[in-house]
């Protein structure tokens, strides 16, 4: 799904990751559901996920993780 230029919302990060089978497809099934784009489901997704654990988003800090991800 494109929308036009003025709707975009611009991020500064890219996240990528591996899935399972049949993964790209439910969340493309989901996310048409809920009427937005695949990119815009699995980030509120992840976002309200973060929320719930009490994990911030802020610039990266490593402290807790021993400096990696």
């Amino acid at each position: 799904m494109t929308f036009p230029e003025a709707m975009r919302t611009h991020f500064g990060e890219l996240v990528q990751f591996k899935a399972p089978n049949g993964f790209l497809s439910a969340v493309a099934i989901a996310a048409r559901r809920d009427y937005m784009s695949v990119s815009e489901f699995l980030r509120r997704c992840a976002i309200t996920r973060l929320r719930e654990m009490g994990v911030q988003i802020q610039a990266a800090d490593h402290s807790d993780d021993g400096g990696t991800l």
